[in-house]
């Protein structure tokens, strides 16, 4: 009996050290579209509090967004920890699986929430101001939501 718990653990300890190592090379892309009657400055703050990095401006088909383009594992940890703390891994969990492929994990935040430091999940053209869209691109990302999400 004993043997196995050490087994199971050494199992879970070289498991947790596979998606570390997918999550220090995942890619996290976090963008948003900046709208006319918006405030760039607070746009660039809820982009911050999902995520630190540097704020690039691009224009695309005549509209404005503001990116963030970064990558680890600590950062993908600290938004996956907002949830946690909130204790809405279950509802996170589904919503992740609807909407990510094979290679990558994409949700929607609600740009106001995420002004005031909380990440609140949102449908694809749910808010009028657009959402905050989060994509982090990572190999076998089911696997990797199931670890990120686990209770």
């Amino acid at each position: 009996m004993r043997y196995m718990k050490k087994r199971r653990i050494r199992e879970n300890i070289k498991y947790k050290h596979k998606i570390d190592s997918k999550l220090d090379n995942a890619e996290i892309v976090v963008r948003t579209i900046l709208l006319p009657c918006e405030d760039r400055s607070k746009v660039e703050q809820a982009l911050l509090n999902v995520v630190h990095g540097n704020i690039d401006h691009e224009e695309f088909g005549g509209e404005n967004y503001l990116i963030i383009q970064t990558k680890g594992r600590e950062k993908i940890e600290r938004i996956f920890n907002h949830f946690r703390n909130r204790q809405v891994l279950a509802a996170l969990r589904k919503f992740l699986i609807t909407y990510s492929s094979e290679d990558e994990i994409v949700f929607y935040l609600h740009k106001q929430a995420a002004f005031k430091g909380i990440l609140s999940l949102a449908e694809p053209g749910e808010s009028p101001g657009g959402e905050i869209i989060v994509s982090i691109k990572v190999e076998n990302a089911r696997e990797v939501i199931m670890w990120l999400t686990r209770f």
